[in-house]
């Protein structure tokens, strides 16, 4: 089982490799993309790090007195000052599969691994209290980031050379941020702690976990959504507001796709015979009710001004909501009959998936309220200061978390469709895999199946 220490060691390794690349490297456009998306994976995990450690979040204004009376919290805020170059894409789009070129391949193991690190300790919260444990996490950051300006220097001639001057200006921007100097006395000053091996033997608990998964085809989007619950699930629903909010604008995406989906399934889009009149108002029905669900959802995402929380990162369920997004805009146009019903029925799925998070979501919402997680300015302070959320405040946020509610239940999903059975010539030649159940069945009789297991659960959570 891999440890934090073992992600650490891949990342500065990825990262001394493409330091010492002998020469300039030939990227195309898509290549030369995809690097810049992997190096803001690694500047994101280096900052999660750097606040998970310190609790700050690195914002403030940089002078020389202030790198001189604290060096590593200047240090955070030229982290956080650093700007991202690459057009946002899913981190599990960006790292996985590897790419042919080696100096690409190298990007993404850097960017792999440094978000890996970043979930270990995202999840592991014993080491937290540990000043020795988080000035080892802190003086790595450090050491990974010294490398950071060094590589934007070689990315800005590489932008240059494909003749892409935005990004050849904010990366050449980014090398002479004093970043190098911060970084670099931040790990000085770290090194002269104490060792703690216990934040090195870190590892990411498994058992019952559940993490974001890349999704290559539409047909995949029901299963990510249901990966969207389980994770909101695993934190009782209660994400931060940041969080929250991508969460909910990737779900308002997501219904107004089924909505248009939906409606591209019925005539004039396609052929009047390939739905019959039953399918036709189901498709009807699930656009109506998908496009209430993503005007509530909107309108939750612009009631979280004035709201603040105490809770930390909620970055994997936006990512399998990005995720689910991706796979739903790969829908590829129905070529025939039973195409344009099967995705019907797909579409259905993911609606009635949707459901569950919409549910989750707005549990979660009330009980952060309730809890004191989430925290409204004080009426009689000027907003200065923050306070639990009381009985007599009406915050727009729960107001619109309610709202969704009754939206989802006045505005009910058509019943699913049940699939065509498929009437298939009888074969003459049985599987291997029907003999080898027959002789096992025979071998072992009445033996129960597993009551844990299902057909397509995989193995590993």
């Amino acid at each position: 089982m891999n440890t934090y220490g073992d992600y650490r060691d891949n990342t500065l390794k990825a990262l001394a490799c493409l330091l010492t690349e002998p020469t300039t490297p030939s990227l195309t456009t898509a290549q030369l993309t995809l690097v810049l998306d992997c190096r803001d994976s690694v500047l994101v995990s280096l900052r999660r790090q750097f606040r998970l450690a310190t609790g700050q979040a690195g914002i403030g204004s940089l002078r020389l007195p202030a790198v001189e009376a604290n060096p590593t919290a200047a240090f955070g805020t030229v982290l956080a000052d650093l700007p991202r170059t690459g057009p946002g894409q899913a981190p599990t789009e960006v790292l996985t599969p590897s790419d042919e070129n080696p100096y690409v391949a190298r990007w993404q193991a850097a960017g792999r691994s440094a978000l890996l690190a970043t979930d270990v300790l995202d999840t592991s919260h014993a080491w937290g209290g540990e000043p020795t444990a988080t000035w080892v996490v802190v003086g790595d950051v450090a050491k990974a980031a010294i490398a950071l300006p060094l590589l934007d220097t070689q990315l800005a001639q590489l932008a240059q050379a494909a003749n892409d001057e935005p990004a050849a200006k904010v990366l050449t921007r980014s090398a002479t941020s004093g970043l190098a100097l911060t970084a670099r006395l931040t790990a000085e000053i770290a090194q002269q702690g104490s060792p703690h091996d216990g934040v090195t033997r870190l590892t990411r608990p498994h058992i019952g976990r559940v993490a974001p998964r890349p999704l290559s085809r539409f047909a995949e989007a029901p299963a990510g959504q249901h990966r969207v619950a389980q994770i909101l699930q695993q934190r009782h629903g209660v994400l931060p507001v940041k969080a929250l909010v991508a969460v909910v604008l990737g779900q308002a995406r997501i219904a107004a796709a089924i909505d248009d989906s939906a409606s591209r399934l019925q005539p004039p889009h396609t052929p009047d015979g390939w739905l019959n009149r039953h399918q036709r108002d189901t498709a009807a029905a699930l656009a109506g009710a998908a496009r209430a669900r993503a005007e509530a959802l909107r309108q939750v995402a612009r009631a979280q001004k004035g709201v603040a929380d105490t809770l930390g990162s909620g970055q994997p369920a936006v990512w399998a909501t990005a995720e689910v997004l991706r796979a739903l805009q790969r829908r590829p146009a129905p070529r025939d009959r039973a195409d344009a019903r099967g995705q019907l029925r797909e579409l259905q799925q993911l609606a009635a998936r949707g459901d569950a998070v919409h549910t989750l979501l707005t549990q979660g919402i009330l009980r952060a309220f309730a809890t004191g997680d989430y925290l409204v300015p004080h009426p009689e302070r000027n907003q200065l200061q923050w306070r639990p959320c009381t009985a007599d405040a009406e915050p727009p946020l729960r107001e619109a978390a309610e709202a969704l509610d009754r939206t989802r239940q006045r505005a009910a999903l058509p019943r699913l469709l049940e699939a065509e059975t498929i009437h298939r010539p009888a074969m003459s030649v049985r599987s291997s895999q029907g003999v080898l159940s027959d002789v096992v069945a025979k071998r072992v009789p009445g033996r129960p199946t597993s009551p844990g297991m299902h057909i397509g659960q995989p193995l590993s959570p």
